[in-house]
């Protein structure tokens, strides 16, 4: 009688617990993708990686979201991030991505916060647009390279809520009408570009909308057809030891605030269009 109490107590407990439950494997909070891997069940140890970014996103983490790895060189596909997602290449090798003709990259919708660390996301095939943030918590870009867009390399364009974004030592060039567009219709963008290099694309970075602020640190822009295009009554953008440089038009901004710390060098542009308003180091 006593083993069949103990027997039921430990049914009671396994049941209330989830131990011993063999219906739904537990979701991994990581786990890595190679050149070489395979996108089956069970894959994403780094012994038997899975081969794409959206296989592992989909199939392999949890709805509470985790940490994509790359273990070697692949192009890893296009990415549709609706969770808090880190896709990390800690410098193993060419970690690319990119999407078919008229299409996205990386496109990113999710409340938490994403992180996307030394990947190369090239549109070379045609494709529309490189990283789209349509909503989250916070976004940093850093060490990655975009490029070859038909419009734009990363776009930053939410509707409602606050979205906090970093864009850091990241190369952003030869994307057709932006490099970096940033834009909210009825919410906050608060953010950072920092050591960027935004080279020979339409215009190198634009912002208008909604309350958009951020900055731009130790960054070159250079070989746009517009360097700089900043609007919007709510709309500021601050320079800081940065260059404007060889652009059509170095700077466009209207209504906006666009502050310099008095460090940044402006020189070699067709021509400037608006006032930058110089502020003092604090």
């Amino acid at each position: 009688m006593s083993n069949l109490k103990a027997f039921a107590a430990s049914a009671i407990i396994s049941s209330v617990f989830g131990l011993g439950a063999t219906g739904q494997a537990s979701a991994s909070v990581s786990a890595w993708v190679s050149g070489a891997g395979q996108d089956v069940s069970g894959c994403g140890a780094q012994t038997s990686p899975c081969r794409t970014f959206q296989y592992v996103h989909d199939n392999i983490l949890g709805p509470s979201g985790g940490d994509i790895l790359v273990r070697d060189s692949g192009s890893f596909g296009p990415l549709s991030i609706t969770k808090p997602v880190s896709v990390i290449n800690d410098g193993v090798g060419t970690a690319g991505t990119g999407a078919p003709s008229g299409q996205i990259a990386i496109s990113i919708n999710t409340t938490g916060n994403v992180l996307l660390k030394g990947l190369t996301i090239d549109g070379v095939s045609g494709a529309y647009g490189g990283v789209n943030v349509a909503a989250a918590g916070s976004v940093t870009i850093t060490n990655c390279l975009v490029q070859n867009f038909s419009h734009y390399g990363i776009q930053i364009y939410t509707n409602f809520g606050a979205t906090r974004f970093s864009i850091l030592d990241t190369l952003v060039q030869n994307n057709g009408v932006d490099g970096i567009y940033v834009n909210t219709y009825a919410g906050t963008l608060q953010g950072a570009i920092g050591n960027a290099r935004i080279l020979n694309n339409g215009t190198g970075i634009e912002a208008t909308g909604g309350t958009t602020q951020f900055t731009v640190a130790d960054s070159l822009i250079s070989g746009n057809a517009s360097g700089l295009h900043i609007s919007g009554y709510s709309t500021l953008v601050a320079l800081r030891h940065s260059s404007i440089t060889w652009n059509t038009v170095g700077y466009y901004t209207t209504q906006a605030v666009t502050q310099t710390y008095g460090d940044n060098m402006i020189t070699g542009n067709g021509g400037n269009t608006g006032t930058l308003q110089t502020v003092g180091s604090n």
